[in-house]
């Protein structure tokens, strides 16, 4: 991604110079400079507000009420995994972090679900049928909250920056059933190939 960034930036940098347009392209990027950093102050001042919210509803239980909530329909995604694992109660609190909108904090326990998985794992270093399933829960992207988008919105200036949530809620339905859907579809037909 590096590569990509250096090839568009000097590429624009030379379509500039040869333009004659120099001191167009200097004052842009400043500016442009700028209004990142003071959009990301704005930003950091809801996503702070947003955290500590969570952080109160984590230290509340209702993180761990979430979590208790969604443990019966992970065990039934995840039918490789032994009743009582530990692989369990990481994937549960994962998706429940996801599902609260707290990707920041779903991204450790994301790793964490992932190597109780791997250490469950006798298929070496293919992915199991159960990582594979948890990989596609996670990238549907399904939440009940948004609040970076939210936070975005806001701080852009919107109206009603809670508007989206309601087609958000719906679009993650779909990707979560879409990515579910095609995880069993493709699992039954690479067990049909074996």
């Amino acid at each position: 991604m590096d590569a990509v960034w250096l090839i568009l930036v000097c590429s624009g940098l030379v379509v500039a110079f040869a333009g004659g347009r120099t001191d167009a392209a200097v004052t842009e990027a400043l500016r442009s400079a700028s209004t990142a950093v003071h959009m990301m102050l704005e930003f950091l001042g809801a996503m702070c507000l947003w955290l500590g919210l969570m952080k109160i509803a984590e230290r509340s239980g209702l993180t761990s009420v979430v979590c208790r909530l969604v443990s019966p329909f992970i065990r039934r995604l995840l039918r490789g995994v032994p009743p009582g694992h530990p692989a369990l109660e990481a994937v549960s609190m994962s998706f429940s972090a996801n599902l609260l909108g707290l990707g920041g904090a779903a991204t450790p326990l994301g790793l964490k679900a992932m190597k109780e998985l791997r250490d469950l794992s006798r298929e070496g270093t293919v992915a199991s049928s159960p990582m594979c399933t948890f990989v596609a829960m996670v990238c549907s992207g399904f939440t009940l909250v948004p609040g970076g988008i939210v936070a975005v919105r806001a701080q852009m200036g919107s109206r009603e920056p809670t508007a989206v949530v309601g087609p958000t809620l719906l679009a993650g339905i779909a990707a979560l059933t879409a990515a579910l859907w095609t995880d069993a579809v493709l699992r039954s037909r690479w067990r049909g190939r074996a």
